[in-house]
């Protein structure tokens, strides 16, 4: 990234930040500009995600889903 500007975002269905995930090459790149929100429901994929940006202070993986009903 060429200036300091701060890019926030939030990825819906960030899965293990791995397997197709078409953002993890710019979240690691850019990172010092980053401060995102990573959200995934599923347990095994979210902890994998947890591990993978564990040292990324700004990039922060919930374990969380998306859904218009709380059940």
């Amino acid at each position: 990234m060429k200036n300091n500007k701060t890019i926030n975002l939030v990825q819906i269905g960030a899965y293990d930040g791995d397997l197709y995930d078409p953002i993890q090459n710019f979240l690691i790149s850019n990172y010092p500009n980053i401060r995102g929100y990573l959200l995934e429901p599923q347990a095994e994929p979210y902890n994998k995600l947890v591990q993978k940006y564990k040292n990324f202070k700004n990039i922060i993986p919930l374990n969380y889903a998306i859904h218009p009903r709380k059940k």
